[in-house]
C-alpha cells in the first residue's frame, strides 16, 4: 500500500473500500439525526401526529433522503425499538452466569442513551402502547434465559409478573428521577428480582 502510495495510485479495491466506508458512515449518521429528531418531535406530539415532512425538516434531510432510510414514521419507531431489543438480547447473552447487578446496571445504560425517549413514553397516557413493547422485550429476554426448557403456564405467568414490575417502577422513576439515585435502583431491583426468580420452578 504504501509503494502504492508514493507513486500517487491506490488501487480501485482500496478506493471502492474508502467509498463504502465513508458512505456507511454517512447512512448512519443520518438515521441518527432522523431518530433522535422523532424523539424530539414525540415530546411535543402523538406519534400519529408526525409527518414525514415536519420529520424531514427536524433531521435537516429532504423527504427523498428520509426515503433512502424508512417508509414511515412508524418504521423510525419500530427501529428504536428493535435496536432496544437487540441491546437487551445482547445484555442476556454476555452473561454466563446471570449476574443481576450487572444486569441492572447495563439495562441502565440503554435507558441512559435515549432518555428522553423513555421519559416521554412513560408520562403520557397515550403511550401505554409502548411501554408493553418494552415489557414484551423485557419478557422475552428473561424467559429465553430462564424458561428456555421450562416453558410452563405457571413460570410463565411468573415471568409476566416480573417484567410488568421491573417496567412499572421504571416508569416511576423516569417520571421522578431525582426520587432516588440509579444506584439504589439497581441494587433495589437486583435484590427483588433475584428473590422472584428463585420461586420460578417452584
Amino acid at each position: 500500500m504504501t509503494a502504492f502510495k508514493n507513486l500517487g495510485i491506490i488501487p480501485q479495491n482500496v478506493k471502492n473500500w474508502g467509498i463504502n466506508m465513508k458512505r456507511s458512515e454517512q447512512k448512519a449518521r443520518t438515521k441518527y439525526n432522523i431518530r433522535q429528531a422523532f424523539i424530539d418531535l414525540l415530546q411535543r406530539k402523538e406519534m400519529d401526529n408526525i409527518t414525514i415532512t415536519e420529520l424531514a425538516k427536524s433531521a435537516n434531510i429532504d423527504r427523498k433522503t428520509f426515503y433512502l432510510h424508512y417508509d414511515t414514521t412508524f418504521d423510525v419507531y419500530h427501529d428504536i425499538i428493535d435496536d432496544v431489543s437487540n441491546q437487551l438480547d445482547d445484555i442476556l447473552k454476555q452473561q454466563n452466569n446471570f449476574d443481576f447487578f450487572i444486569f441492572f446496571n447495563e439495562l441502565n445504560q440503554v435507558m441512559q442513551a435515549n432518555f428522553k425517549f423513555y421519559q416521554t413514553i412513560t408520562k403520557q397516557k397515550s403511550y401505554a402502547y409502548l411501554i408493553k413493547d418494552f415489557t414484551d422485550i423485557l419478557e422475552n429476554g428473561l424467559t429465553h434465559y430462564y424458561l428456555s426448557s421450562n416453558q410452563t403456564t405457571s413460570n410463565k405467568i411468573k415471568i409476566r409478573y416480573i417484567s410488568n414490575g421491573i417496567m412499572g417502577v421504571y416508569i416511576n422513576w423516569l417520571a421522578q428521577p431525582n426520587n432516588i439515585s440509579q444506584d439504589e435502583l439497581v441494587h433495589i431491583l437486583s435484590d427483588l428480582l433475584e428473590n422472584d426468580i428463585k420461586h420460578l420452578n417452584n
